[in-house]
């Protein structure tokens, strides 16, 4: 899908935008400052309208979803008190994450930081997860509640554009806040994010496989981007291979 969201009018960026979260059931709420989200009722589908509501800035509630099964983003939630939570050791994970040709867009809400990959089109949720899990433990990076925690399939996303939502650049300084601009702007440049930054699915699985890749192949073949992992299915591990095999529904 373009987002050639400079040259779209409010109301198709803003169904553009709804698109990006279909999954409206056992959506959550929670008021200003409060610690946790409460589901508010296995019964209520959350509507357009009151998304809508949210980002605009006039809802008395904050609001979150949990991941569909399937998605166009991917999200590293980096929670404050996280060893992440810091420029310094940040910059070291944005660092490996470049060289994997992998860009996160860095945002925060309230006191949490939140890294975007956009995808060019629809992955599953789960299988992306395990191996961007993999790919993180495999570089050395610490997936419990004082590191990284990579969103997948039913967790909770606060959505992005309600209030305190801020777009970070690569220092993790502040470059503007939601309230800062108007909701067509915000809207707008979140889809520009996505569009000008979205890599391919293929690429993504590409470079997430490649430390398996890496211990099997000639290392001429390495940057060879026609290379087939097939041959290597058999030596990769047995969660890596399942993941494999739902993404390109072998």
């Amino acid at each position: 899908m373009n987002f050639a969201a400079a040259h779209i009018a409010l109301p198709e960026l803003l169904e553009l935008f709804l698109s990006l979260f279909p999954n409206r059931n056992d959506s959550l709420v929670r008021h200003a400052k409060e610690p946790l989200w409460r589901t508010v009722s296995r019964y209520h589908q959350l509507t357009d309208a009151e998304i809508v509501e949210c980002i605009q800035l006039v809802s008395k509630v904050d609001r979150a979803v949990r991941l569909e099964s399937a998605a166009q983003f991917m999200v590293i939630e980096i929670k404050e008190g996280s060893r992440y939570f810091v420029p310094s050791e940040l910059l070291i994970l944005k660092q490996e994450l470049s060289q994997a040709s992998l860009t996160f867009k860095h945002y925060q809400l309230d006191e949490d930081w939140y890294l975007y990959l956009f995808l060019d089109d629809w992955i599953q949720t789960d299988v992306a997860s395990s191996l961007l899990k993999e790919w993180l433990t495999q570089h050395g990076f610490s997936l419990d509640e004082q590191g990284l925690s990579v969103l997948s399939t039913g967790d909770v996303l606060p959505l992005p554009l309600q209030k305190r939502f801020v777009w970070l650049n690569d220092n993790s300084q502040a470059v503007v806040c939601r309230d800062q601009i108007s909701l067509e702007s915000a809207v707008a440049l979140f889809l520009a994010d996505l569009d000008r930054s979205a890599i391919s699915v293929d690429s993504l699985v590409d470079e997430l496989t490649k430390p398996y890749i890496r211990s099997f192949a000639p290392p001429s073949s390495i940057t060879d981007r026609s290379i087939s992992i097939m041959p290597l299915l058999p030596l990769l591990p047995p969660q890596t291979v399942a993941s494999i095999e739902q993404i390109y529904r072998m």
